[in-house]
């Protein structure tokens, strides 16, 4: 089977996974949930004999075998989703404030002088947003 047979099948399957999502995101958790053990769990069984079936047939090298074999090493992971209606399908979130972080130090190397990146590194804004993202209220 082709490489590009194998990304499409693949991009399709997590197309099928973001489109429960969509229908889920404004659900209560628990319905969240029965949603995506209805309708992801099967997915993510069929991604799994797809991806195990790939891997047999490519060579360990290639950069596609590479690829499903992190994929099977995280799928624990991966599937955590499934059991708790809570947790977001994708670290997108997480993602986004620490690149925040980066952003600021980044940043601070161009204060000007050494107190500058003092007060520039000790962000006061980071508790805020730790406290944001856990849906934590002032």
């Amino acid at each position: 089977m082709a490489g590009n047979e194998i990304v499409r099948e693949t991009v399709e399957m997590v197309r099928a996974l973001c489109a429960v999502e969509k229908q889920a995101r404004d659900a209560s958790v628990p319905e969240r949930l029965r949603l995506r053990q209805q309708q992801s769990a099967p997915v993510l069984a069929q991604l799994r004999e797809k991806l195990l079936e790939w891997k047999e047939q490519l060579l360990p090298k290639h950069p596609i075998a590479e690829a499903i074999h992190y994929a099977l090493s995280q799928w624990a992971e991966l599937n955590v989703f499934c059991s708790d209606g809570a947790v977001p399908i994708d670290n997108n979130i997480s993602e986004r404030e620490m690149k925040r972080v980066v952003l600021n130090r980044k940043n601070s190397l161009f204060v000007g002088n050494a107190r500058g990146g003092r007060v520039a590194h000790n962000d006061p804004c980071w508790p805020c947003r730790t406290q944001r993202g856990c849906a934590v209220g002032p």
